[in-house]
């Protein structure tokens, strides 16, 4: 999985260089959404998602409140 922190304008190259090495899936993080880049990385047959944390994505399917997980010394 690539994972994306960076301006949204700047997500296709990274895209681009996720579909060269053969990623599974690229992971626009909060805040974070190139719609050509998700379209080009689901045509490429990769997973592509966009405006969601892994962090709190992750805590939701361990059950753990997010805001605990994802607090200020985390």
């Amino acid at each position: 999985m690539v994972n994306v922190f960076r301006k949204s304008e700047d997500v296709l190259p990274v895209a681009h260089e996720a579909v060269k090495i053969g990623a599974k899936c690229v992971w626009q993080q909060l805040g974070i959404e190139n719609q050509e880049a998700h379209t080009f990385i689901q045509q490429a047959g990769m997973d592509s998602v966009m405006n969601r944390c892994l962090k709190i994505d992750h805590a939701m399917l361990l059950g753990v409140r997010a805001e605990v997980f994802c607090g200020p010394d985390s």
